[in-house]
């Protein structure tokens, strides 16, 4: 029997860009897997979910403006499933997973003693070709031993890392709140997760293409050289 992943991701009013993430999940190759989409806020637009029963969708009863918040409702209420979750990973609502994400991520997890997988991310957006994202960011396998430790950020985002659900059990493993006003919820997670010394190993694979977001563009999560980055060493007790 493969083993069960639980993919997490949070919403916003966004029913044209959700439609992408939703069927990079929808179409893996890999078939143990449940998505679970929380909607910020009463308010719904339209959204063309495909019916399948994997597929959990729901509204949070007010706005919170916190995809992190999202994000911690949603591990609580996967970690209460009446079926056995082994795998989590999470995946916003303008990013994509490769077809063979789940299964290559798995498999390595499966294969090794970690607790932690992670892959390589490339960007897009409409100034790139998405046809050619697998050219545009190398991730460093350096990243575990030398940049985690260093306290330096900016180099694992949220759809890069898979964990064992084992991980999320324990209660500190959570996002920060307020780290989206910063867009560094993901690295201070993931720094968490080393600190409390959870293992990582890398698949050394382009699996994932993440929204680059520009200045101008509402609700970005990463700017490299943002200043905000900075705030990090004050966000990660």
């Amino acid at each position: 029997m493969e083993p069960h992943v639980a993919c997490i991701m949070p919403t916003y009013n966004r029913p044209d860009l959700i439609q992408e993430a939703i069927y990079s999940i929808f179409n893996q190759t890999y078939s143990s897997w449940s998505l679970h989409i929380r909607h910020d806020g009463p308010f719904v637009r339209e959204y063309n979910i495909p019916t399948d029963d994997r597929i959990y969708f729901s509204s949070h009863k007010k706005r919170t403006a916190s995809p992190a918040t999202l994000r911690n409702h949603l591990l609580e209420e996967v970690l209460s499933l009446s079926f056995d979750v082994n795998h989590i990973c999470f995946l916003d609502d303008d990013d994509m997973f490769s077809f063979d994400y789940m299964e290559k991520m798995v498999t390595a997890l499966e294969n090794s003693n970690a607790d932690c997988v992670y892959c390589g991310r490339s960007y897009y957006n409409d100034g790139f070709y998405r046809g050619n994202y697998k050219n545009s960011v190398f991730h460093p396998i350096e990243v575990v031993n030398e940049i985690l430790p260093a306290g330096k950020t900016g180099y694992l985002a949220m759809p890069d890392v898979m964990a064992k659900a084992h991980v999320f059990k324990d209660p500190q493993i959570r996002f920060h709140g307020r780290t989206w006003q910063f867009g560094c919820e993901d690295i201070n997670l993931f720094s968490k997760m080393y600190l409390a010394g959870y293992t990582f190993t890398c698949l050394p694979e382009y699996l994932v293409k993440v929204r680059w977001h520009n200045s101008e563009e509402p609700n970005h999560s990463v700017l490299r050289g943002n200043n905000k980055f900075e705030r990090l060493g004050d966000l990660r007790v």
